[in-house]
């Protein structure tokens, strides 16, 4: 703060502990606090009162028939929160859920069952090696046989 800010601050502080000074040291307490609360009652609970009544039309409560089945458009979406993210090696179909969410389960009990064009790619090409397995054992026999045959003329 520069000097003139300083010396007017501490002019008006003393200025305010003068004055707060002057006076007859009577103090009314009465005109110091606040008014009594007054406490309005009503008699019926349901009864309101608004500031602006034309604002809300009142209707009567009538009996209405209404039809068993309500007909509307929408959406079926998934519940994100009951989603669980189950990590395959493969891509697939899940076909067939053998536990649901909160399930109490086992180490290896099976949780579903997932048809995938890589997995029975893979059986397949496993059940052809194995079909083939005998014809190139065959095969790599007459090979080696030939290739000694062909080492000793």
């Amino acid at each position: 703060m520069k000097y003139t800010e300083s010396r007017v601050l501490a002019l008006t502080f003393a200025a305010t502990l003068v004055l707060g000074g002057c006076g007859n040291g009577k103090v009314d307490l009465a005109s110091e606090a606040p008014p009594p609360a007054q406490v309005e009652h009503e008699q019926d609970g349901s009864v309101i009162q608004v500031d602006h009544p034309e604002q809300f039309p009142l209707a009567t409560a009538a009996a209405h028939n209404s039809r068993a089945e309500l007909v509307v458009t929408g959406v079926v979406a998934a519940d994100v929160s009951r989603n669980v993210p189950v990590i395959t090696l493969a891509s697939g179909r899940v076909v067939d859920i053998h536990a649901r969410l909160g399930d109490t389960v086992q180490k290896g009990q099976l949780l579903l069952r997932v048809r995938s064009a890589d997995v029975s790619g893979g059986y397949s090409d496993y059940r052809k090696a194995v079909a083939t397995r005998p014809w190139k054992r065959t095969h790599s026999k007459r090979a080696k046989d030939s290739a000694l045959t062909g080492q000793s003329q």
